[in-house]
């Protein structure tokens, strides 16, 4: 923003350029005039405490709200300068600290729910409940919120102890043909029935070597209860044999001709049933929608990771806001935080330039889907598909093929269908488990270092799992809640 001209002693002229929409600058003026004093007493003021350093995205929510709220302003509390190239997450480390210290108090919190910042808040039960401030409220609640976000927010009486304006989902597809009675989900035991028995020349995923463990993330929750563990168990002995008996990387490609091979490489041998899994994670509707184009609409399936419960479609967070417990004004902080699910550009790929994430605002995940149904797609006789939006007429779209692909037939069709709409939201919908029940970092640092070893040439699978078993349960008894 520049200052272009006075109109008076008390009217300035300032031009702002911003980007609109369609990614493109725009220029348009703006009249600063002097305005009544205010009463600074009546201002509530509430500090958002953070670990990184903020995306654009988020910044100019925070500079929006601030401007369109007289009676309530938002300062930051940066801890980003304690990250280092020899530790990436001091920050977090040293703002979790010192809010268990009291040296501390913001009234929101900001981060990756994975890191310290947010986590030990969690974990400790520091957090408010924002369940009865979405209970009041007739825009951000429970029925607006999708159900993945709800879900994996859930702090186990009811509420929720903070939640993320946008997410990425995270799932396993396939094709029902090649699954069989696991197309709508399986638990460990299904899980490898069926990796145990692919037929000849079909592999499991086009990464699923011994080093990745197939590629394919298994929910370990099932093994720790309230009173133990369970990790010398045949089951998880099974599962430490299959991993074992996985090829490596260079035996891998001597199987198929689709191991080690990535993006729309694979399209193909994912709809033969080559490679049968594909786990999959997306940042965008489109990109979950387009999956028909490679499976069909019949053959499509959904199994997520294994899972003992049937959360096998998880999100991911980047970007959490918790009301730590002590916050001052824990009202404000909610004022603030449910801004960020209304504003529906957001996650605009052409306002940020980046892939943030699908909105948590069932609402505007519905906008978004209604853009994709009127996009067009033209299909190609020589495989290939090209997306086009709402606005491209089918007039340009033909002598835009026409002059890429001359002499290829072609067809111009919708992008999808209501039912791949229907489909996907449902999924969604559907989708998320606890984070509050995700194995704790010391019981996966504990996993790691003993499957590693035992992959490693490490005694036998037994083997690992007593030692698993041993130091889970001394560590579970020394953390009991």
């Amino acid at each position: 923003m520049k200052m272009a001209a006075a109109a008076d002693r008390d009217r300035l002229v300032f031009v702002l350029s911003e980007l609109d929409e369609n990614g493109k600058i725009q220029n348009r003026p703006l009249l600063f005039r002097e305005a009544p004093d205010l009463d600074l007493s009546s201002v509530r003021t509430i500090t958002l405490a953070h670990d990184r350093e903020l995306k654009d995205n988020i910044q100019y929510q925070i500079v929006r709200f601030n401007r369109e709220h007289d009676d309530i302003q938002v300062t930051t509390l940066d801890y980003s300068s304690y990250n280092t190239s020899e530790n990436l997450t001091g920050g977090s480390w040293k703002l979790a600290t010192d809010m268990l210290n009291g040296l501390v108090k913001p009234d929101v919190v900001f981060g990756y729910w994975t890191l310290d910042s947010i986590e030990q808040l969690m974990r400790k039960g520091l957090t408010v409940d924002l369940g009865p401030y979405m209970d009041a409220d007739p825009e951000v609640n429970r029925k607006t919120v999708v159900g993945c976000v709800l879900r994996s927010f859930d702090n186990g009486n009811g509420g929720y102890w903070g939640i993320t304006p946008y997410f990425d989902l995270e799932t396993v597809v396939g094709m029902r043909s090649v699954l069989g009675a696991y197309a709508d989900g399986w638990d460990l035991e299904g899980f490898l029935d069926f990796a145990e028995n692919l037929p000849s020349g079909r592999i499991l995923t086009s990464n699923g070597s011994r080093q990745n463990r197939g590629s394919v993330q298994i929910d370990l929750r099932q093994f720790v209860r309230e009173d133990g563990c369970s990790f010398d168990s045949p089951l998880f002995i099974r599962y430490l044999n299959w991993v074992n008996g996985l090829p490596d990387p260079a035996e891998l490609k001597k199987i198929s001709p689709a191991a080690g091979l990535y993006g729309e490489q694979l399209d193909k041998y994912y709809a033969d049933g080559t490679v049968a899994l594909n786990p999959f994670g997306c940042f965008e509707l489109l990109e979950l929608i387009g999956l028909r184009g490679i499976y069909g609409e019949e053959e499509i399936a959904f199994p997520g990771d294994p899972s003992a419960d049937g959360t096998g479609t998880t999100i991911y967070a980047n970007d959490v806001f918790v009301i730590p417990s002590f916050a001052h004004d824990p009202d404000a902080a909610w004022e603030f935080i449910r801004s960020f699910l209304l504003e529906d550009d957001l996650t605009s790929m052409q306002r940020w330039y980046v892939s943030i994430g699908m909105p948590s605002l069932r609402s505007n995940l519905e906008k978004e889907a209604e853009q994709i149904l009127s996009m067009k797609k033209a299909v190609l006789q020589n495989g290939i598909t090209e997306g086009f939006g709402a606005s491209v007429t089918e007039d340009y779209i033909r002598s835009l093929l026409d002059r890429i692909y001359k002499g290829v037939p072609y067809t111009i069709e919708p992008y999808c269908t209501e039912a791949d709409i229907e489909r996907a939201l449902a999924l969604i919908d559907s989708g998320g488990r606890p984070f509050r029940e995700e194995l704790p970092d010391e019981l996966e640092d504990i996993l790691e270092e003993e499957i590693s070893a035992f992959l490693g040439g490490l005694g036998t699978a037994e083997d690992c799992a007593k030692k698993i078993q041993s130091r889970a349960s001394i560590w579970l008894a020394e953390n009991k809640p």
